[in-house]
């Protein structure tokens, strides 16, 4: 009897002590996603309180980057690199993140790289493709070259930095600013911008950063009103411009004499139309410059430093993310509008990290 009283007793301590550990453990990962949903939240910075609803863990080509990809509700999704603890991308209107529906071993090779594994091989989530072998050593040449980019993002001084803090988690506190009308890119809907034919994205994100000058200029400075479609601008602006940029893909340096000489055929002369080249930190340098006086951007992400391909962007806003336990900076992010044109809208506002841009364009 004595005996059944005590294995009784230690039934129970064995299953109090179980119950305490996986209570400790469910506590722990509680804080973790509160944590993380913290950052989300201040990142995106919008009306929209999210949450995340599921997580996949998500691998890359070098054993050493690993990713998670959380499902956020109402919708949108973001991926987080939880080597370097920072946002690789979120979007904070897609319904679905890439990987919906996928059920086998999923890959993450940098922003909108999104892969599977099949019973054949590596396969594009979007365009169900199988990766080539030059497509994969490409890729692990990227990831080799992006592990090797020590750019010390520590080093910035908080001085130098946007003056708006918006809150502070246990770890985490943000600062970002944006261009005075920044509700001008979220609201740029379809059919009020161009679209982007053979490779002419540098030219559809000029358009939209030169229509964004026109909108808020009160003398109609930069575009006449033949080539404005409401608050945007038409396909004839965008070809147009394509005459002053090579007619076909366009780098922000030529851009630059693009825009000059379009603007000075037209008696328009502006104070100085420039170009930032350089690495993805001294670019931001350019884009906090420019957004701080309350001007949006035209930013290049490049394949060599982890994008999917060469795309050029415009930029109305940025944030920078700073770890208090580890004293240093744990990255910045750029706000953009895509310039998709056919695609969803909620595809063209990105939150990218900033190291995969390395060229920007600027006036004033």
């Amino acid at each position: 009897m004595k005996k059944r009283k005590y294995l009784c007793i230690l039934i129970a301590i064995i299953i109090t002590a179980t119950s305490i550990c996986i209570n400790a453990s469910a506590t722990q990962s509680d804080i973790v996603t509160n944590n993380i949903e913290s950052r989300i939240n201040l990142i995106i910075n919008n009306s929209t309180t999210y949450e995340i609803i599921d997580q996949i863990a998500l691998e890359s080509l070098n054993n050493s980057d690993k990713y998670i990809c959380y499902s956020l509700s109402p919708y949108g999704y973001a991926i987080l690199n939880t080597e370097t603890n920072s946002f690789e991308e979120i979007s904070p209107f897609l319904t679905e993140t890439p990987y919906d529906d996928i059920t086998s071993d999923c890959y993450y090779f940098g922003p909108q790289k999104y892969y599977y594994m099949s019973e054949t091989g590596i396969v594009n989530c979007k365009t169900n493709e199988e990766l080539t072998f030059k497509e994969y050593n490409d890729f692990v040449t990227v990831e080799a070259k992006r592990d090797s980019l020590q750019e010390l993002t520590s080093t910035l001084d908080s001085s130098e930095l946007a003056t708006v803090t918006r809150g502070v988690t246990p770890e985490f506190e943000f600062e970002d600013n944006y261009v005075s009308h920044k509700n001008y890119f979220t609201s740029l809907l379809q059919n009020h911008y161009p679209n982007n034919q053979n490779g002419t994205c540098t030219i559809v994100a000029c358009a939209i950063m030169l229509g964004y000058y026109n909108y808020y200029s009160p003398s109609n400075y930069y575009i006449d009103s033949e080539y404005c479609d409401g608050c945007g601008t038409n396909q004839a602006f965008h070809d147009l411009l394509c005459t002053y940029m090579n007619n076909g893909p366009t780098g922000l340096a030529l851009a630059r004499r693009g825009i000059i000489e379009y603007l000075e055929d037209r008696g328009r002369y502006i104070t100085t139309c420039s170009v930032k080249i350089g690495s993805s930190a001294d670019v931001f340098s350019s884009v906090k410059e420019k957004i701080d006086e309350g001007n949006p951007l035209v930013a290049a992400m490049f394949e060599s430093y982890g994008a999917d391909y060469n795309h050029s962007v415009v930029v109305y806003g940025y944030s920078t993310e700073y770890d208090n336990t580890l004293s240093q900076y744990v990255s910045r992010y750029y706000y953009t509008h895509n310039g998709w044109l056919g695609s969803s809208d909620a595809t063209n506002f990105m939150i990218y990290n900033y190291s995969v841009f390395a060229d920007c364009l600027y006036l004033g």
